[in-house]
């Protein structure tokens, strides 16, 4: 049995425009199709690693702010402490040499007329001298505490961190606008000096407007206001625990005199 060499050949010519056609029509749209989704998979798999760089990213910047809150906090609780110890210290101080001083020369004055004056008077004494103290302390606390008050007001402005003084300063610059309040009335040089620290410490315009007030019940005390802002430094409390000490004080030494 013979080749028949035509068939061959068109058999041959069949298989190679078959090949051909597989090629185009299916095996490349095939290999074309794979390819993009495996370009697809690749895209989503890095974009999910992004998202998770990107989360840890957040949590380590998340952890390290919550850090230095906690850091800012102790530090500012810290100082605050000391502060008031400070202030506490030298009041009572002060105090315990004003109730001294004061015992001394009314305890005198109570052994001298103790012996012609009845209980009437002697309760007209003890009214008397509370008014004395009371007014004695706030004379006090206006010629020397206020200037000790308006100092550590400075220092505490120097003590801020730079982001609690950034904060401070966007405030008044927002306002426009700083309230000084004081128990007593400035003179012009020391409104000026206070003007001039604050312009310096907080790098503030100098055509912010400084307005000054006075509030009596504010002894021993200033406050700064800047819009809704307000940061204020008050002995209020430790006059009033004075205040309690001297009558308890006196009323003793009345019982011991009787």
């Amino acid at each position: 049995m013979g080749i028949d060499l035509v068939t061959l050949i068109a058999q041959i010519i069949n298989l190679v425009v078959l090949i051909w056609l597989m090629k185009k029509f299916l095996y490349q749209p095939v290999l074309k199709m794979i390819s993009e989704r495996q370009a697809l998979i690749d895209e989503q798999i890095n974009q999910a690693h992004k998202a998770r760089q990107q989360a840890l990213l957040q949590e380590a910047q998340y952890t390290k702010k919550v850090a230095d809150f906690d850091a800012q906090r102790t530090q500012m609780l810290s100082e605050a402490r000391k502060e008031v110890e400070s202030f506490k210290e030298k009041l009572l101080a002060e105090s315990k040499q004003a109730i001294s001083y004061s015992r001394k020369n009314w305890q005198t004055e109570l052994e001298q007329e103790k012996q012609s004056f009845d209980t009437a008077l002697q309760a007209s004494i003890v009214k008397n001298f509370k008014l004395f103290a009371s007014d004695a302390l706030k004379d006090m606390a206006d010629m020397e505490l206020t200037v000790l008050v308006l100092d550590k007001f400075k220092q505490k402005i120097e003590q801020m961190t730079a982001s609690v003084r950034k904060q401070l300063s966007e405030n008044i610059a927002q306002a426009g606008h700083v309230v000084i309040v004081t128990d007593t009335k400035l003179d012009n040089k020391i409104k000026s000096d206070l003007k001039s620290f604050l312009i310096s410490a907080l790098n503030i315009d100098k055509a912010t407007k400084f307005s000054f007030k006075e509030d009596e019940n504010l002894i021993c005390g200033i406050q700064l206001q800047a819009g809704e802002h307000q940061t204020s430094w008050n002995l209020q409390n430790y006059l009033e625990n004075f205040e309690n000490n001297m009558d308890v004080a006196f009323n003793e030494l009345l019982h011991q005199g009787a």
